[in-house]
């Protein structure tokens, strides 16, 4: 059995992110969950990136996986230099 990736289309993903990419309310909450662990975060599912990048940008250190390469595309494109330096 093989897992379907839901977002293996460009379109796909451009449209999750147009639909999560402002949702913010709870970024609050996880940033004080990487603040009490320890470190690095680990974000399953990461998808393209809105919780990761969000902890990664307060320099806290976050790993993230998810089985789509489209999505981990489009978080990799939104890095930049300061903020890939803590992402893993």
């Amino acid at each position: 059995m093989t897992a379907r990736d839901e977002y293996a289309d460009d379109e796909l993903a451009a449209l999750y992110d147009l639909e999560h990419d402002s949702v913010d309310g709870d970024l609050d909450l996880y940033t004080q969950f990487a603040r009490r662990g320890e470190p690095p975060s680990l974000e399953l599912g990461v998808g393209s990136g809105r919780v990761a990048l969000h902890l990664a940008r307060q320099g806290l250190p976050v790993v993230g996986i998810d089985s789509s390469l489209r999505m981990l595309a489009r978080l990799e494109a939104k890095l930049d230099p300061e903020t890939r330096a803590t992402c893993g």
